[in-house]
């Protein structure tokens, strides 16, 4: 440590098995004093050691790792947190690189983020659905679109519009959160479309459940009039007057294997959405084709 000032610490391991940890300031606090190196030379390093230091696993999410530093003792708030992989020494992290570390994320999360609805956005999506492409660990792919949001949104206004977007958006958080696994992704592609990212046979009752959810609370954005007769009458895009019933959910499931390709999953999701779009009312379909 006198050799180089920017060693703070050393971690003391039983092989490769870390046991202890040694910060600079330990060693002043023993050996600081008048008789502080007599009494403690050629004693074993266990004597000053911290023999619980926060030992974190490479696989703990990052944010996980924050908080559990920022909880600790007071005298050990800057030590350093040993990282292990399986169970062997794989480095030391400081607070300080932690700190930065998170912030970046955060200027990152907030950089890709969609405005309205605070979830990760396209740049994100890509990276995420890219990281799981590359791990090839089968995945399912749940791509969602609200059905005649657009007639809404002139009949009600873009206020009430994004009032609806932002139910949708916590109520697919909300969805998977209960009926997914803690490794589940939602996204906001933008506008009325979403994107959730889950374990394939998660995904089915993540689609039934949200379904029922949405075709319970979205009537509570019409007036009676419109709830009652289940619509009203608009113009659409073509100019022409048209019924359009009350906002409903598509959802396509496509399942994504070890060799599946970035330009397979946008196809057979495109392939889905349309389909399932055709469809009267809230529904979900999943691809069931042998690849």
């Amino acid at each position: 440590m006198d050799a180089n000032e920017l060693v703070n610490g050393v971690v003391v391991v039983d092989g490769n098995r870390p046991v202890g940890l040694i910060m600079r300031h330990y060693l002043d606090r023993y050996l600081g004093t008048q008789y502080g190196v007599a009494l403690y030379f050629e004693r074993p390093v266990s004597m000053i050691m911290d023999a619980d230091p926060l030992i974190i696993d490479t696989s703990i999410p990052i944010e996980q790792v924050s908080q559990l530093s920022m909880s600790r003792d007071k005298l050990k708030l800057y030590d350093y947190i040993v990282v292990t992989r399986e169970n062997q020494l794989h480095g030391v992290v400081s607070v300080q690189t932690l700190l930065d570390t998170m912030t970046k994320i955060r200027m990152e999360v907030a950089k890709g983020a969609n405005p309205l609805t605070g979830l990760p956005g396209n740049l994100t999506i890509e990276r995420e659905i890219n990281n799981r492409l590359t791990e090839k660990s089968p995945f399912a792919c749940i791509c969602v679109d609200l059905d005649n949001f657009k007639s809404y949104n002139d009949r009600y206004g873009f206020e009430n519009g994004d009032r609806l977007i932002l139910l949708s958006a916590r109520l697919l958080t909300g969805t998977v959160r209960k009926y997914g696994s803690s490794l589940d992704f939602v996204g906001h592609i933008g506008g009325d479309d979403f994107i959730v990212l889950t374990h394939k046979d998660k995904a089915e009752e993540i689609c039934r459940r949200y379904i029922r959810y949405f075709d319970r609370l979205v009537k509570n954005f019409y007036s009676t009039e419109d709830r009652n007769v289940g619509g009203f009458y608009g113009i659409n895009r073509q100019g022409q007057e048209t019924w359009f019933p009350l906002v409903s959910v598509s959802m396509s499931i496509a399942d994504c294997a070890g060799h599946c390709s970035p330009e397979h999953l946008a196809e057979t999701t495109a392939q889905l959405k349309q389909y399932a779009k055709s469809k009267f009312g809230s529904i979900y379909v999943r691809d069931r084709r042998k690849s």
